[in-house]
């Protein structure tokens, strides 16, 4: 049987997970090995390979944080028995706002079609994601109500909202835009809804403590 490393098991693993998170954000999940990332966390191998089983375990968990990271926005900002264009207006303002202070998360997840198809069918094994459940079942809601278009369809707006926002949230970090945090939420908000939202109504919120880089 494996021992147990000698550190608290949660502290191990959630550093090592930090690290290679950042190094595959910064390098792409195929050009970092085990052994950079068990140097670069100060634990051996057998430590990662007790946390993870094996390299593509890391990547797992990585691709899985990174998905926690936007699910947890979505249940903090949309609530299906209330939906409305200000909600997802403010959901991605708040997430441009996170992004700055968290780069690695914009560049994780533009590395993502890095993935083999292998990992990303055992990824595909726990089905949809919360994130994506809880946002389709938002939009549905809306539309069952009146708030957004008739012919507005959930899957579609989120695949373009998302994909969108991701592309300018890496342009934004590396080249000078005139957009504000509220003017990029807000015109998004208005082309995949069809609805307006005034970006003066849009506040920043706190940071969270934990450190997603």
């Amino acid at each position: 049987m494996t021992s147990p490393p000698a550190e608290p098991s949660g502290d191990t693993r959630d550093r090592v997970l930090a690290v290679a998170a950042q190094l595959f954000a910064e390098h792409g999940f195929d050009a970092v090995s085990v052994r950079e990332i068990c140097e670069a966390a100060g634990v051996s191998k057998p430590v990662l390979y007790y946390h993870f089983g094996n390299r593509d375990g890391v990547v797992i968990a990585a691709m899985q944080r990174l998905f926690d990271w936007f699910d947890a926005r979505m249940a903090e900002h949309l609530d299906l028995d209330d939906p409305n264009a200000e909600s997802l207006a403010q959901l991605l303002h708040d997430m441009l706002g996170r992004m700055d202070e968290e780069g690695s998360i914009v560049r994780l997840l533009f590395r993502i079609q890095g993935v083999s198809s292998a990992i990303m069918a055992r990824v595909a094994e726990s089905g949809p994601l919360d994130g994506e459940r809880r946002f389709m079942a938002w939009v549905e809601r809306g539309v069952e109500r009146g708030v957004f278009p008739r012919q507005t369809d959930a899957w579609a707006v989120m695949s373009l909202l998302f994909g969108g926002f991701a592309r300018i949230s890496m342009v934004r970090k590396h080249f000078d835009m005139e957009l504000s945090h509220a003017d990029i939420a807000t015109r998004l908000t208005a082309q995949v809804l069809g609805v307006t939202v005034a970006p003066q109504t849009l506040h920043a919120s706190a940071l969270p403590r934990e450190d997603h880089r």
